[in-house]
């Protein structure tokens, strides 16, 4: 019985593949009768049987989508393409950008059904974008920073609906291009009893590729009929603007990437956003690319360094020179006015605790600018080089824009980070001989 399907499904093929195609560009199999108009292919069953999809596992699937020749032809001839996933046990497709699971209650009914806003919010506000799923581990500064590395799941925010009738939704996953994953986890709807209304969990995980670095962006996938997008970020940054403001790939055009370090810090602390001893970096007086005084030096005396009269900041009324005197590394830059103040303006502002302790010995104070951005009360030093006693390390810091005064060609423009104040303030008129501490912008 065996050896006698596979001779009919051969010669089925046979007689498909030999059939010439300006006679007959339409195929029926199981059945005598012609397909219809709009249709290429039919498979009529007659003895209740189904079309059986190929079956991988999520790594067979992301192996077939990893090759040569499906990346060459991903947007165009692999769109369309169908398997069935062994892992989350749903049909899924590939839409040209990523796969799609179509996943769901059977007897899911959308009548009445919203989700609102489209995209991840907090559980409490859903006013507000989710930006906590931040992708910014491994070691080391570059541009890169975030990607290639391989992060379990972490929490990415909620969608809110309403208009529920109790469905049970299975677990869901959606592989994005830039290889994070985004898992629905299987729960159980609101009834209409309950009002109809609730959150459904969002998590993400993965390993970004460096195509992504330093981006915030969109991934979108579709859940329970509803087009939807989940937002993440790799490496350290802020906000400029408008959150919701994606170009055509997705990609937040209003994000500013930061290095995740000050200068002199301990780049390859695996955690940028806890305020600690090895965060603080060196010191820099405006305007010159030396250090005025090193993070070692900083942390061990009160007094001058020896390094700190060698350094003369630039007395015109010139921007800092970054031609010349760029502290940063390649690619980077000091950031300008414009930049602390717009990433200021956008984001919400939160400090990690009130200090009370001894001004050169604490460091565990900083200030977390959104989610993804962390600047340290790394204090200053006074034009005379000393410690500045009455700025006490963790409470406050202060960091150099590149932006000179307008109204004074001596001073310059700071930022202050002040944890007991609860703020960060932009626009400070300091001496340029100050020693400030100096975090760096992406050169755009």
């Amino acid at each position: 019985m065996k050896k006698y399907n596979i001779l009919i499904v051969l010669t089925i093929l046979a007689i498909v593949m030999v059939w010439p195609i300006s006679m007959q560009a339409q195929v029926t199999i199981g059945s005598l009768d012609e397909p219809q108009r709009f249709s290429v292919l039919e498979l009529i069953s007659n003895q209740a049987q189904g079309l059986r999809l190929p079956q991988m596992d999520t790594e067979q699937r992301d192996a077939m989508t990893g090759t040569d020749e499906f990346k060459a032809k991903k947007t165009t001839l692999a769109k369309g393409l169908l398997i069935y996933n062994t892992d989350t046990e749903c049909i899924e497709y590939w839409n040209g950008e990523e796969w799609l699971s179509n996943c769901g209650n059977a007897l899911f009914d959308p009548t009445g059904f919203t989700i609102d806003p489209a995209y991840n919010v907090y559980e409490t506000d859903k006013t507000k974008i989710f930006t906590g799923a931040v992708f910014a581990g491994g070691t080391g500064d570059e541009k890169t920073r975030g990607t290639n590395v391989s992060y379990s799941e972490m929490d990415a925010g909620y969608f809110h609906y309403s208009g529920a009738k109790g469905q049970s939704i299975p677990q869901q996953e959606f592989t994005h291009a830039s290889g994070i994953k985004v898992t629905i986890p299987a729960t159980t709807l609101a009834t209409e009893a309950a009002g109809g209304k609730g959150v459904i969990e969002i998590k993400v995980s993965g390993t970004p590729s460096a195509s992504y670095a330093g981006k915030a962006f969109n991934i979108p996938i579709q859940l329970l009929t509803k087009k939807l997008v989940v937002r993440v970020n790799t490496g350290c940054g802020a906000y400029t603007d408008d959150k919701l403001v994606v170009d055509e790939n997705n990609i937040v055009t209003n994000w500013l990437q930061f290095q995740c370090f000050n200068l002199g810090s301990d780049t390859n602390d695996t955690d940028p956003f806890t305020a600690k001893q090895s965060l603080h970096g060196h010191k820099y007086k405006w305007g010159r690319k030396a250090i005025a005084i090193s993070a070692t030096d900083d942390q061990a005396d009160d007094a001058k360094a020896s390094t700190w009269d060698a350094v003369v900041p630039p007395t015109d009324d010139k921007d800092w020179n970054m031609l010349t005197e760029n502290p940063c590394p390649t690619g980077w830059k000091v950031p300008s006015e414009g930049d602390m103040a717009n990433i200021i303006a956008n984001n919400t502002f939160d400090k990690h605790t009130l200090v009370d302790g001894d001004a050169p010995a604490t460091y565990n104070g900083g200030g977390m600018v959104g989610n993804a951005l962390m600047f340290p009360g790394t204090a200053l030093r006074e034009i005379n080089g000393k410690f500045a006693l009455n700025n006490k390390r963790g409470a406050t810091g202060m960091y150099w824009t590149s932006s000179i005064s307008p109204d004074d060609s001596t001073k310059t423009k700071s930022c202050m980070v002040n944890t007991v104040m609860f703020q960060i303030t932009p626009w400070f008129d300091r001496d340029k001989g100050f020693g400030y501490s100096v975090r760096c912008v992406v050169s755009q």
